[in-house]
This record gives C-alpha cells, structure tokens and sequence, in this order.
C-alpha cells in the first residue's frame, strides 16, 4: 500500500481508498518490517550472488525507512494527544500540575490543578477546557 495522505480526523489515508488510524498504521508498519526480514531469510542462500546481496541490501533498507516511520508516527500519536482538548464537564486532570485551561471568557492561560483545595470547584465553575501543556511550557 502507499500512503496517500494524513489528516488528524481522517487518519491515514491509503491508495486503495481504506483509513487507518495511527495504531493501525504503527501495526501495519511493523508487519511490514516482519515481512522483510523473512524475506532477508529466504535469499540468505543466495546471498553469496550479486543479486542476493542486493536484495538483501534493498530489504535492509526498507527496513530501516519503515522503522523511522514508525517513530514519526509515535511521535504524532503523541502530540496530538498534547493537542487535544478536554472538557472539564468530561474529566479533570487526574495529577497535581500546571495545564492549559480555556476560561468560559475565552481567555487561555496556565493554571495550577491540585486534587486536594479548591480546583475542582474554581476548574468547573470557570473554566471549559483544559489539556497538558505543550513541550514548549
């Protein structure tokens, strides 16, 4: 399959017109990678030829560009979750911390969660939203 395009929403687009979410691609990528290295062992007894060492250096390197691949997807999969943000009618944050909090004013700014005192009560009553703060904080 080749991918054809990659939309937070949509997930991973490919050719054949079927979606996949990160998870899916992460899982697709590795059973690549297993397939290549079976067929690494399949030429191994050829691999005294030209055309087994080239084979086996071609696979080699599939590998390792599917490997990196599935790195950057991981790290995706990771921001996003930075990204997203979540109700505080859904859940508060479940660690003492700093967060990013939407107030109901639309004003957006760091704010300290802490299980025991008063956040709970300030969080519901004036803020929307809240996600972890980003690499950058």
């Amino acid at each position: 399959m080749i991918i054809k395009s990659l939309s937070s929403e949509q997930g991973i687009k490919y050719a054949g017109g079927e979606r996949m979410t990160l998870d899916e691609a992460i899982k697709n990528q590795e059973e690549i990678i297993e397939s290549c290295r079976e067929k690494i062992n399949d030429v191994k007894f050829i691999s005294k030829t030209r055309l087994g060492r080239d084979i086996i250096d071609i696979q080699s390197g599939y590998i390792q560009e599917c490997e990196q691949y599935i790195e950057w997807l991981k790290e995706l999969k990771q921001l996003r979750a930075q990204t997203e943000w979540i109700s505080v009618n859904e859940r508060l944050p479940e660690s003492d911390g700093y967060y990013t909090v939407m107030e109901k004013s639309g004003r957006v700014g760091t704010y300290v969660f802490h299980n025991e005192g008063n956040s709970e009560e300030y969080w519901k009553r004036n803020a929307v939203a809240w996600k972890p703060r980003s690499l950058e904080s």
